[in-house]
């Protein structure tokens, strides 16, 4: 698998990952919200170069500045620095070789490059193995989406 990610004009592949994943395979009702539309944030695509359609988005995630988060707690504000990363999400067919991770880097990439110190996530608490294996701790309180836990971890990004 040759991997390529795409950071612009990407908006509509990574929302079409993110409904297949989210609604049609995990149930969410709703995977979409206010900052879908915010210019500030970025949706890093991956494709397999290698593939019969090298043009077909396999997997997703979007990042932003922290500040933008609108389900921190109240007691919880976000650093200054720090940037959120959420959403990833990787077809079925794309799982189990090391995608998420490296959908995961790139994000640090990204953020990092537009001044982020921290990068900060809401994980699914069932995701939080794949996470602590990227370098991310726990931090704050569990919270409840959709029936689901989740759980606030950060990963303090190197320059």
């Amino acid at each position: 698998m040759a991997i390529t990610f795409k950071h612009s004009d990407n908006m509509h592949d990574a929302l079409n990952i993110r409904a297949n994943v989210f609604m049609v395979e995990q149930g969410f009702s709703y995977d979409f919200d206010v900052l879908d539309g915010n210019p500030e944030v970025v949706y890093i695509t991956a494709y397999d170069a290698d593939s019969d359609d090298p043009e077909a988005a396999i997997g997703t995630t979007r990042i932003f500045p922290a500040r933008l988060e609108h389900q921190f707690p109240e007691d919880m504000q976000a650093a200054p620095d720090a940037w959120a990363v959420g959403r990833i999400a990787v077809m079925p067919e794309a799982r189990h070789c090391g995608l998420g991770s490296l959908l995961l880097r790139e994000s640090e990439r990204i953020a990092a490059s537009r001044g982020a110190t921290e990068l900060q996530l809401h994980a699914q608490v069932r995701a939080m193995p794949f996470y602590h294996a990227n370098g991310y701790a726990e931090y704050g309180p569990l919270a409840d989406d959709e029936g689901v836990p989740h759980q606030w971890m950060r990963k303090t990004l190197r320059p």
